[in-house]
């Protein structure tokens, strides 16, 4: 499907549920709390305590930090290229600077896809995923990448003239120019 870019399209990932961050951040509480606690009583016990209250704040950081970038990606398609911004950085390449793509099997049977290119200003790339799903007892617990990350790729290929190329690594693609 070749696809018409007269008006931009945009594009987000799917949004991880929150209850893994509520999780952590409660257990980094709890386990803060008894630390104190047990300081405070003077327990041997006390300063392992702190040490695993801190393994699950830096936990708990991680979390929230994944959950905001995602919040914050945007992956937007137009007649001249293509733009990505995820919070902590901004990539913008034409059609033309788009020079390699490299699509690598994922977990949850989504594929990782890493465009690169370069501008007036240096080397650039950036990556997403495309949909993969968590299955559990044959249930579909949760979904991670893009909806639409096929499309977005099969437009990258078309719009920047990407031909496959040979692979120096035979468990992935490559896409270059001929």
């Amino acid at each position: 499907m070749v696809a018409d870019l007269s008006t931009p399209r945009e594009f987000t990932p799917e949004r991880i549920p929150v209850r893994g961050e509520i999780i952590g951040w409660s257990m980094a509480i709890v386990i803060l709390a008894t630390a104190t606690v047990l300081r405070l009583a003077g327990s041997q016990w006390a300063n392992l305590g702190l040490i695993l209250a801190v393994v699950f704040i830096l936990s708990a950081t991680s979390i929230s930090f994944g959950n905001w970038m995602d919040r914050k990606t945007v992956l937007r398609l137009s007649r001249s290229g293509i733009s990505f911004a995820n919070g902590v950085r901004r990539t913008e390449l034409g059609w033309h600077e788009i020079g390699a793509v490299r699509v690598i099997p994922a977990q949850w049977g989504a594929r990782e896809v890493q465009v690169v290119g370069e501008t007036a200003q240096g080397k650039a790339h950036f990556e997403f995923r495309t949909l993969g799903t968590v299955n559990y007892q044959g249930q579909e617990r949760g979904r991670t990448g893009f909806t639409d990350g096929e499309f977005i790729l099969e437009t990258i290929l078309r719009m920047a003239s990407l031909q496959a190329a040979p692979s120096d690594n035979p468990s992935y693609s490559y896409y270059a120019r001929k």
